[in-house]
């Protein structure tokens, strides 16, 4: 494994939920188990399943001058296409330091508080989402 230590954890979390739910390992059982939901959540960052999204602009934005030489603001009109690089967002050091590290920390509840909730979208987000 690349990371021993992470699995060593997520295994010690496997077996204890499975000793104390003797034996029998089901969905509830997994929603219980929160080193798993935090590996789960940084695999899902490092690799999500759709690496874009495309939406639809619903009406004229405004996203203003592009730089300081631009003469007119860049406005995106009603009807245009976008596409959202979620795999681009993951791996910005700016919403998640060290990006290429595998750090399920980064899901913890000591840390979550810490990152922009809308930089993690491995399914999407707003009323298109996946899940």
């Amino acid at each position: 494994a690349m990371n021993p230590d992470v699995q060593e954890k997520l295994l010690e979390e496997i077996k204890e939920a499975d000793a104390k739910n003797g034996g029998k390992f089901d969905y509830n059982s997994i929603q219980n188990m929160t080193y798993m939901d935090m590996v789960v959540s940084e695999v899902l960052r490092l690799w999500p399943p759709g690496i874009a999204m495309d939406r639809i602009c619903v009406k004229d934005y405004n996203l203003g001058k592009p730089n300081d030489k631009a003469t007119s603001d860049y406005i995106i009109r009603k009807g245009e296409s976008i596409m959202i690089p979620a795999w681009a967002i993951h791996h910005d050091p700016k919403f998640f330091p060290n990006p290429m590290k595998f750090d399920p920390e980064r899901f913890s509840e000591e840390n979550k508080h810490n990152m922009d909730v809308t930089a993690y979208m491995p399914f999407g987000v707003g009323p298109r989402n996946c899940l």
